[in-house]
């Protein structure tokens, strides 16, 4: 029997921005490194300042209290990190990552449980991204359905119920 798919497309308000220093630094504890290898990324992490040029004018230097810098490799493998549990906690389906970008993958014969798995990994996820102090962008995070029209005609699942899915968390 063939089976209907779903996806969910998650994106992460300004993710690298919101990684929290105190969270990385544990994980990374977590996953065996040495405590001098911490205490040298937290000292990477800490104290870094901000400022804007423009015209030729610089504003004030600001602290930068949390998030990894984007431009570097160091940045992206912490970021790669400290995302690295989200999918232990998403139950249904499958959950890949690449960078920021996220998307869990489901399937099932009955488009109403489809639906239903979507909905509670959703759920699992935006429970992750609040213990891990991240937002999950609603207007940007998008779910796809996969069918044969006939599926979709003989589901009795209403056609209401997927566009409202994303409303539900």
């Amino acid at each position: 029997m063939d089976k209907i798919n779903g996806s969910l497309f998650v994106d992460f308000k300004q993710a690298f921005d919101t990684v929290d220093h105190d969270i990385l630094i544990k994980k990374l504890s977590c996953n065996g490194r040495s405590r001098s290898t911490l205490h040298l990324l937290q000292s990477f992490l800490s104290d870094r300042v901000q400022s804007v040029s423009f015209n030729n004018n610089i504003s004030k230097a600001s602290l930068i209290p949390r998030g990894v810098p984007q431009d570097s490799i160091l940045g992206l493998l912490l970021f790669s990190i400290y995302i690295n549990d989200l999918p232990d906690y998403v139950s249904f389906g499958n959950c890949e990552m690449f960078a920021d970008d996220t998307s869990i993958h489901v399937s099932d014969s009955k488009l109403a449980n489809v639906i239903n798995k979507l909905e509670l990994s959703g759920k699992q996820l935006f429970t992750w991204a609040h213990i891990n102090k991240m937002v999950v962008h609603p207007d940007k995070t998008k779910f796809m359905i996969l069918t044969t029209r006939q599926k979709l005609q003989n589901s009795k699942t209403p056609f209401l119920l997927m566009v409202n899915l994303l409303k539900s968390f």
